[in-house]
């Protein structure tokens, strides 16, 4: 069966996520430029990354970018997953004894999905630049070199960090600093505001919630 990280999410677009009970004694000004669309800055973000060697094989238009909702604030849990639309090797359909599994095709506005990305909420908002940065970079690396909905493989068990996922991030550093070397991350308010501070800016924080998209099973 396909890698699938876990992820919470509802058939319901835009959400919009609050830190804590309105108080209108902290309500943010009437006039406000918001809401504020994560999804529309992650993807502009990405097809900035994508002018990057490692990433130039990423098309934003098959990609599907979402944001969940954390139960607590913790710093410990998971900022953003990114899960595969295809079996190994970018197959559609997957047999195991007597049952085939076939993938939907999933069709936004006109574009063919093949990966789902979602930041989590608040927690992903809530550290610094440089580790946002990695996690979208982290996310970015597991596509497939061939983006053909498929995850970059390695050998191993454990094929989607390989040997070990602290040499997985060593392989992620030099393309954070290359970033930061040729892209423009200016005016990207989320890179360097908490989900707090983009509260207060903008009166909301809103984004892609699609529904949980596994494969059909069939009786052969």
């Amino acid at each position: 069966m396909p890698h699938r990280e876990k992820r919470r999410s509802k058939n319901k677009k835009p959400a919009t996520f609050l830190s804590h009970k309105e108080n209108p004694a902290q309500a943010p000004p009437l006039e406000l430029p918001g809401p504020y669309d994560l999804s529309i800055e992650l993807e502009k973000i990405i097809a900035r990354l994508a002018t990057l060697e490692e990433f130039n094989h990423i098309r934003t238009s098959a990609l599907m970018i979402a944001v969940g909702q954390c139960k607590n604030r913790s710093y410990y849990g998971t900022h953003a997953s990114l899960s595969a639309l295809r079996f190994p090797g970018g197959k559609r359909e997957f047999v195991k004894g007597k049952n085939k599994f076939v993938w939907p095709q999933v069709v936004i506005d006109g574009y063919e999905k093949l990966y789902h990305m979602t930041c989590y909420l608040p927690r992903f908002l809530d550290v610094d630049f440089d580790e946002k940065l990695k996690t979208i970079i982290h996310e970015l690396y597991h596509i497939s070199p061939r983006f053909n909905g498929d995850l970059r493989r390695f050998p191993g068990k454990n094929y989607a960090h390989g040997h070990s996922l602290k040499d997985f991030e060593k392989v992620l550093e030099p393309i954070k600093n290359k970033a930061l070397e040729q892209i423009d991350f200016e005016g990207f308010d989320f890179l360097t505001m908490n989900f707090n501070q983009l509260r207060v800016k903008f009166g909301s924080v809103v984004g892609n919630v699609f529904r949980d998209i596994n494969p059909k099973r069939y009786s052969c």
